[in-house]
């Protein structure tokens, strides 16, 4: 069993604390490539070989493990001590910690990869965006009530993160799909 570390952002703590959040969709990077009806995946950006799908499964390559390793979450933390998602700042203006810079010894939650596949985004299924932590969205503007599905809440939520940097709802990218459980508790 292995150890990697996994980045959830802020919002989605909580839905991960309470087991709500089970799945995570990551991009792949490089994005495979067709070539005579055939997928080629790439090991690393930087590596020239291509791997068809039929010499070795895709999910050998995922750089975030394999069913049975584990995933250390970094989250935000504040400065002065404390998780932004959860914690109040224990002093007052001492500024935030990225998650990208948690240590180990710092993450408050352990997860267990219990499934990985390979799809393209737009395969998710409205119980798979329920899983990623989005629930039935019902709400009301000033003018009629607002029903949202997970996957549209989904849809919004990855384009704020994964637009910008070209894998856009509207791209269909391939994305590793990451089932897990929580392997402690707080």
């Amino acid at each position: 069993m292995k150890e990697h570390p996994l980045i959830i952002t802020t919002d989605l703590i909580p839905a991960t604390l309470e087991g709500r959040k089970t799945q995570t969709r990551r991009v792949i990077k490089p994005q495979p490539v067709k070539q005579s009806n055939l997928w080629h995946w790439k090991r690393t950006a930087w590596d020239d070989s291509k791997v068809q799908v039929s010499d070795l499964s895709p999910i050998d390559l995922c750089p975030y493990g394999q069913v049975g390793d584990r995933l250390w979450v970094k989250e935000t933390q504040w400065r002065g001590g404390g998780y932004v998602a959860t914690d109040k700042p224990y002093i007052k203006n001492c500024g935030k910690v990225p998650a990208l810079f948690m240590r180990r010894v710092d993450s408050r939650i352990t997860l267990e990869i219990t499934g990985l596949r390979v799809e393209r985004l737009q395969e998710i299924t409205e119980e798979d965006a329920w899983a990623e932590g989005f629930p039935l969205y019902l709400g009301e503007d000033m003018k009629s009530k607002i029903i949202k599905f997970s996957i549209d809440c989904f849809r919004e939520y990855w384009d704020s993160l994964n637009a910008k940097r070209g894998f856009s709802w509207s791209e269909n990218p391939w994305v590793w799909v990451i089932e897990f459980r929580r392997a402690n508790s707080e």
